[in-house]
């Protein structure tokens, strides 16, 4: 039932939509991020590739950060 509805496709998509609303929910110090990680993790490990995909956009606004940050300090 799982993949025949597409169910963790549509949580992807769904947690896509609200990062647009609220792009603070791909920053590392969101105050959910342990929560937000474990989902995304959990829809990974059953094959979801969308949520590996925002995994990235994740790791990339981190790395992001901390080159701007560096850039500051430079």
């Amino acid at each position: 039932m799982w993949h025949s509805l597409s169910i963790g496709r549509k949580v992807a998509q769904w947690f896509e939509k609200a990062a647009e609303a609220d792009v603070t929910l791909l920053r590392r110090d969101h105050p959910e991020r342990a929560r937000i990680d474990a989902v995304l993790g959990r829809l990974v490990s059953l094959g979801v590739s969308e949520a590996h995909e925002i995994e990235q956009r994740i790791a990339a606004e981190q790395a992001g950060a901390m080159l701007s940050n560096i850039e500051v300090d430079i």
